[in-house]
């Protein structure tokens, strides 16, 4: 049983070696590929905002088009673009903030302590340290504060997000 598990194990390495071979011809250059040990990091960094009672964001990694269109100026030429098969239009994220402020009036939030960690897609000239697929991180506190309270919890927060 020991030699037939260990023939599997073989066979099965074997087909991962040639997939591995495979996908890694196919990725266009540059692209970021996620560390294991760097997705635990971002699970660490997200351990801070909570400490602050910062909420967690999760949105789509796509728009409809024309809610991005004109809200990154002459950015605009930096967004991908998709079609669906029914051939509406929707983009994908360039970056957070579009998706932050939309949830914010949606929701008719006072105010708001929020992060996102999530995957932008910028449509940008890809070179050594520029890529067009990365994990962004976002923090923002939206509403009526304490003259400079927003301020100072920043900068505490990127203090320790950076220790």
């Amino acid at each position: 049983m020991a030699a037939g598990g260990s023939l599997a194990l073989s066979l099965h390495a074997l087909s991962l070696a040639a997939a591995a071979t495979a996908l890694a011809a196919a990725v266009p250059e540059p692209q970021a590929v996620a560390n294991p040990s760097n997705i635990g990091s971002i699970s660490c960094k997200a351990c801070v905002f909570k400490m602050h009672g910062v909420v967690a964001l999760d949105t789509p990694v796509f728009e409809l088009r024309e809610t991005l269109i004109g809200k990154y100026g002459e950015d605009s030429e930096l967004i991908y673009d998709l079609a669906d098969q029914g051939g509406d239009l929707s983009s994908l994220l360039y970056d957070l903030i579009v998706p932050f402020a939309r949830y914010f009036v949606m929701n008719n939030i006072g105010s708001l302590k929020m992060y996102q960690i999530a995957k932008v897609y910028p449509r940008d000239n890809p070179s050594k340290r520029r890529y067009q697929e990365f994990y962004q991180c976002d923090f923002d506190i939206a509403g009526v504060y304490e003259t400079m309270e927003s301020d100072f919890e920043v900068i505490k927060v990127l203090t320790e997000f950076l220790d």
